[in-house]
């Protein structure tokens, strides 16, 4: 879900490639802000911050990054 989210809004502009490494960079994302949720004791039982949230930041970035137009 992560992967996806990472790479919806980048989908018509960018390689196969690019695709595939934006989800992969999503997933780790994820991840990471999953542990860091916990260790702050911050309660989210969806997991909508860091899916939509810290994912949704990275989708942004990863259009300018990976954009092929």
């Amino acid at each position: 879900m992560a992967g996806l989210i990472s790479v919806t809004g980048a989908s018509a502009n960018v390689s196969l490639w690019g695709a595939a490494l934006i989800g992969a960079i999503g997933s780790l994302i994820y991840s990471y802000t999953k542990k860091l949720i916990e260790r702050y004791e911050i309660d989210d039982p969806l997991d909508n911050s860091e899916i939509h949230g810290f994912c949704g930041i990275w989708s942004i970035i990863a259009v300018g990054i990976f954009d092929i137009d």
